[in-house]
């Protein structure tokens, strides 16, 4: 049985314990025992009071205890574009949140094969989002492929194999070849009622929202082509703030606007509650699972009989749209093409219809 995991940052108070550990023989073989680290841990130890040579200092060292004793020590790195971390690992940054590299060992031997090794991870990615950054959402860690016995570790803990690559930089693992594993985790997305005062927001994020459109649907209709003045322009969602049959909602991710949600009622069948009028990502958040966790929250939070209606050129949120419904419903929707009679120029929709107050 695994006893309660509990992580603090690393003080002076635990300089013995940390140096010993790294004397012992397991920990020599895969950490990295440059002494640009000994010193990087000395210094952060010490409150930070000099400059660092190792990574500029800015690994945050942690300590983990089990029945009152600390046991393991990980380290942590914002990651960020900026840094000289490599295309692989800029290729995989998180599009959402804040991304972290990860190190990790256990130091006290008689914590090994007690299950410890993976929980340890899952226990402090939990701790660290809840107490240091609710926006950590990405987690790399790169243990050299000699290391079998940790790659194990980190798999059972949810990281999963991307890439090898070969390390750069100025550590001990340098030139030698690395796993890369990457834990992703949901961001937190929420979806706001939207006051009048968000209205000119809105109306504004309409002119990117129409330009998405016009990638597939320029060429169906004037009202996608691009104005002589260069600015795309929607025609108004006052009205979604004015009439009670209407909703209006923002979308965030963590504190940040992430787009809007338009509902209304204007539905092509008498017994339809609800139509999704209008459903708009912002560029940065698309393709990373943001639009259909909004889908989900939005359809929960008013159960009962809906349609989604998409014009036919619009291919990509036609592929989205049914991939969502699919699995939102298990499979229990309808798809049907129809003609409605409130766009003249562009008069066929294909209609998305089912019921999420059936959906659990």
């Amino acid at each position: 049985m695994i006893n309660k995991i509990i992580f603090e940052q690393a003080t002076s108070a635990h300089k013995e314990v940390i140096f010993s550990w790294l004397q012992e023989p397991h920990v020599q073989e895969f950490w990295d025992n440059t002494q640009d680290h000994k010193e990087d841990i000395l210094n952060f130890l010490e409150g930070r009071t000099r400059p660092s040579t190792y990574c500029d200092g800015k690994y945050i060292y942690w300590i983990a205890h089990a029945c009152g004793k600390p046991y393991a020590m990980l380290m942590t790195i914002q990651e960020t574009i900026k840094d000289d971390i490599g295309e692989l690992k800029h290729s995989h940054l998180s599009k959402t949140g804040n991304t972290y590299g990860l190190d990790y060992m256990i130091g006290n031997i008689r914590y090994f094969g007690k299950g410890y090794g993976a929980q340890t991870l899952v226990e402090f990615i939990e701790f660290f989002r809840n107490e240091f950054d609710e926006k950590a959402d990405t987690f790399f860690i790169d243990p050299m492929i000699d290391n079998p016995r940790a790659k194990r570790v980190y798999e059972k803990a949810g990281f999963k194999h991307i890439a090898d690559f070969i390390m750069g930089g100025d550590c001990s693992g340098l030139k030698k070849p690395h796993h890369l594993l990457i834990k992703k985790l949901k961001s937190t997305v929420t979806i706001q009622p939207a006051s009048i005062d968000a209205y000119p927001m809105i109306q504004n994020m309409a002119r990117f929202y129409v330009y998405d459109l016009s990638k597939e649907c320029g060429h169906t209709s004037v009202d996608w082509c691009l104005p002589t003045d260069g600015l795309f322009e929607s025609f108004s969602f006052k009205n979604y703030f004015e009439e009670d049959s209407r909703k209006a909602y923002l979308v965030n991710v963590y504190e940040d606007v992430a787009g809007f949600v338009l509902l209304n009622q204007a539905t092509t069948s008498e017994d339809s509650d609800w139509n999704m009028g209008e459903f708009f990502i912002l560029g940065r958040y698309q393709g990373c699972g943001i639009g259909k966790m909004t889908a989900e929250k939005v359809w929960h939070r008013h159960p009962g009989k809906w349609e989604v209606s998409v014009i036919p050129e619009n291919t990509s949120a036609l592929k989205f749209w049914e991939s969502v419904i699919k699995k939102f419903t298990h499979g229990h929707f309808t798809k049907e093409m129809k003609l409605i009679d409130f766009d003249k120029q562009q008069p066929k929709r294909i209609i998305f219809r089912f019921d999420s107050s059936e959906v659990k």
